[in-house]
């Protein structure tokens, strides 16, 4: 059986489960290691490793897990991690039980061993450096065609313990729980003459290096386009938040929705992606939107929609100003969501997207009427009643709070609402406002009010 490498990192990962037709029956087979069937010294050492940042999710690729560096090459954090990865050139089942294993299916799901994340873009050119901006419609938005490299990988089942352990000989997955000596999963060529390689079922001569823990990882290079918005002080979309990831997301989204309409092309071929990027004088950490392809190289869809930028910028606009579903409350299948972005889903909001798209096309940055404010802080303060007594809405200096949180001890604490656009008022802003009008100020977004009030009452920010 085949897939593209890019499926069968999670249909066909040590462990998983994998249905095949055999007239006149179907059988489940389970993958229980990595196989090179045309090598007669293969190897499954690691291929290079993985250097990913916990904090903006950057991620480059090095040859030796002894040239890791100690801190991230786009924010400067250094909660990074190194993980070793092995391009599998093929997986196998166990071939020396009777039918590879294969057991008569009867209905019912199927076990994975993990999942692929979808493919990121390596830290490198961006839009801002070596881009252009697109005047006169669009002058803050920044864009770059280039090919580029991306990188996707399975870390295996349990997050704890990132990877699988293969064995660097005969490429069988091992216990983790119980390394020890165990056979060849599959026969090694020459498969026949003088000379053919162990045949599966024999004892494996690695008896005792038992340390080859690797993720599953492949790169691929596709024509990308970037697209970076260049955001005033004023406005602000933190990659590290929610908010911020799903405004730039959201953006994307939009954006690859309209380029299909107006390239009359299957949206399933076009695919978003975000990476960090640091801006302005600040080092506030954004984030850069690229569209690539799934075509070997690209399919030309990215320069197709550079020529045809304003056209669909618009097209966008439209689409995040209106849905055909009367009762979408943000995001739906008719508008936003498919089969194919359900990991987006809680961050995707078609009204954030248009927000963005409103400042790159019409330069109008975001604001909040009194009423959204109000409507925003309801989920918090049904939530709060059970802790907090919840006083009315009211304005403190110049600022209008929807909602006043007090405890036992008679402490306040007003709920700063803000566009997840705007730029977050700083400690010292919130310190000045203490001290001038004695009220300890919690800022969120509407995003976080609106769809998660839970976390918002847990992480109450106060002076």
């Amino acid at each position: 059986m085949e897939r593209d490498l890019k499926i069968a990192l999670a249909e066909y990962a040590p462990g998983a489960e994998v249905i095949r037709g055999k007239f006149p029956n179907t059988y489940i087979y389970q993958s229980v290691g990595v196989y090179d069937r045309y090598n007669a010294n293969p190897h499954y050492h690691p291929s290079g490793a993985l250097i990913e940042c916990a904090d903006c999710q950057s991620i480059m690729l090095v040859d030796n897990i002894e040239d890791a560096p100690d801190q991230c090459a786009e924010c400067g954090s250094f909660l990074v991690m190194a993980l070793p990865y092995v391009r599998p050139p093929g997986f196998t089942v166990d071939c020396a039980l009777p039918n590879g294993g294969g057991e008569l299916y009867e209905r019912g799901g199927r076990e994975r061993s993990g999942y692929t994340i979808p493919p990121r873009l390596l830290v490198g050119e961006t839009s801002f450096t070596t881009g252009k901006p697109q005047v006169p419609f669009a002058p803050s938005l920044y864009v770059r065609v280039r090919r580029g490299k991306l990188f996707t990988c399975n870390k295996g089942p349990n997050p704890d313990f990132p990877g699988f352990i293969i064995c660097p000989v005969c490429g069988r997955a091992l216990d983790p729980d119980n390394p020890g000596s165990h056979r060849y999963p599959a026969s090694v060529p020459p498969f026949s003459g003088r000379n053919i390689g162990p045949r599966a079922g024999d004892w494996c001569s690695n008896t005792t290096d038992f340390r080859n823990q690797v993720i599953l990882g492949h790169q691929f290079v596709s024509e990308v386009i970037l697209l970076g918005v260049d955001l005033p002080a004023t406005m602000d979309a933190p990659l590290q938040q929610p908010s911020g990831r799903a405004a730039w997301y959201s953006f994307g989204v939009l954006v690859a929705n309209a380029a299909a309409i107006i390239l009359q092309i299957d949206p399933g071929e076009l695919k978003v992606g975000v990476r960090a990027v640091r801006r302005g004088l600040d080092h506030r950490l954004h984030g850069e939107v690229f569209l690539y392809d799934d075509g070997p190289g690209g399919a030309g869809y990215a320069r197709a929609i550079e020529q045809n930028m304003q056209v669909i910028l618009e097209k966008a606009l439209e689409l995040g100003e209106q849905c055909a579903n009367p009762d979408c409350g943000g995001a739906c299948y008719h508008c936003m969501f498919d089969y194919r972005n359900q990991a987006l889903h809680p961050l995707l909001d078609r009204a954030l997207g248009a927000a963005l798209l409103r400042f790159v096309l019409r330069c109008q940055e975001p604001s909040l009427s009194s009423a959204h404010m109000s409507r925003s802080a309801i989920p918090l303060a049904e939530y709060a009643r059970t802790s907090w007594q919840t006083l009315p809405g009211r304005v403190v200096g110049d600022q209008y709070f929807p909602c006043i949180l007090r405890d036992q001890q008679g402490l306040e604490v007003g709920i700063w609402v803000i566009h997840p656009l705007q730029a977050r008022p700083t400690g010292d802003e919130r310190q000045a406002f203490l001290m001038k009008h004695g009220l300890r100020c919690a800022v969120h977004t509407t995003f976080d009010l609106e769809r998660r009030p839970f976390w918002v009452l847990n992480h109450l920010v106060t002076l």
